[in-house]
């Protein structure tokens, strides 16, 4: 049955929210919204397998205040963006951080 994307959008976010828990690896890259006029950052939990945050914008500071709430992140994957990197980088220091080449 076709579903228009906006559909699936909003029947996804009326779904209740789990709660994140503790994040120990996480993976952050850039997508495109409304047919890429806008860029965010998708935060997904590596270990669980699934999203647990959408951030606004292309820079740093929504990446570092998230990652000073979650100290625990031991891993940090990532693409090659420069406000991610910088984000990873002042945000958690205690992580190990590994940029990725894309797909």
């Amino acid at each position: 049955m076709p579903v228009a994307k906006d559909t699936l959008l909003c029947l996804l976010r009326a779904l209740p929210k789990e709660p994140v828990g503790q994040v120990r690896a996480l993976r952050a890259d850039e997508f495109a919204m409304c047919g890429g006029d806008s860029c965010s950052a998708i935060l997904v939990d590596l270990e669980r397998r699934r999203p647990i945050d959408v951030l606004p914008g292309r820079e740093a500071e929504p990446l570092v205040g998230w990652l000073r709430d979650y100290s625990e992140v031991e891993i940090i994957c990532r693409d090659r963006d420069g406000a991610r990197a910088e984000g990873a980088r002042t945000g958690a220091l205690q992580a190990t951080r590994l940029p990725t080449t894309g797909t």
